[in-house]
């Protein structure tokens, strides 16, 4: 079916001390290129476990609608420095994909580039 890579670039984070602990919100921005094509902005909070909350605007939202596809889950890994995304096709496994680092990029604006993908 052809390539597809995904950028997930955090543009602004910031830390936050609550009833609950310690809270973490920000901007990320998506960029996917090939057979679906995004660039878009997306409010996220992330959780104690390490979840990402992306709150989708509507172009992100209509292109995974139009493609029949989800983005079930977003987490990000401290120890190992990196993020996944599970992702649902329509009419396939979700897959898990692993979004490392890219070499030379600060924690502020880490910019991680597709480097393993794996069936959930």
């Amino acid at each position: 079916i052809g390539d597809q890579t995904f950028v997930l670039q955090i543009l602004r984070r910031r830390r936050s001390l609550g009833p609950a602990g310690i809270t973490e919100r920000g901007l990320a921005r998506i960029t996917l290129s090939g057979a679906m094509n995004l660039d878009e902005h997306a409010e996220f909070r992330m959780g104690a476990d390490g979840a990402i909350l992306l709150d989708f605007n509507a172009p992100t939202l209509a292109l995974l609608r139009r493609m029949r596809t989800r983005i079930r889950k977003c987490t990000y890994c401290e120890t190992g420095d990196f993020s996944t995304l599970v992702i649902a096709p329509p009419l396939v496994p979700a897959i898990r994909v692993r979004l490392l680092r890219q070499p030379g990029r600060s924690n502020a604006a880490a910019r991680c580039r597709r480097r393993e993908i794996q069936p959930f």
